[in-house]
């Protein structure tokens, strides 16, 4: 891990994000993604926020329940959300097909590692 990091999972996809999470250094910096489609399919929101409040500040949880056209992983969404992107190691897991739009936008924006599982 670099100090800082983003963490992105998408629907089933946060199982192992949420694990990733857990085994967060002290120290390191991380925002969560946790993309869904609606509240009801957040099942692991409230143990994330338990875990970012439990951080100290280290950790802060964006939940985007919703579409993936009202939270696209474009370039343009990402810099917004994670201004410092570029300064960031990226781990995601999900579906193919929003795993291959996020490797995009972060060549993009210059990303120096972004990994990702489906």
């Amino acid at each position: 891990y670099m100090n800082k990091v983003l963490l992105i999972g998408a629907g089933i996809g946060m199982a192992p994000v949420r694990a990733l999470a857990r085994a967060l250094p002290r120290g390191v910096q991380a925002d969560i993604i946790y993309r869904s489609h609606d509240v009801a399919s957040m099942p692991l929101a409230e143990e994330l926020i338990r875990i970012a409040d439990e951080s100290d500040g280290a950790i802060r949880l964006h939940l985007q329940p919703g579409s993936r056209y009202q939270y696209p992983v474009t370039p343009q969404h990402l810099g917004q959300l994670i201004p410092d992107i570029a300064e960031r190691d990226v781990y995601a897991c999900g579906p193919v097909g929003f795993l291959d739009d996020l490797q995009d936008s972060c060549r993009a924006l210059g990303v120096p590692k972004c990994v990702v599982f489906s």
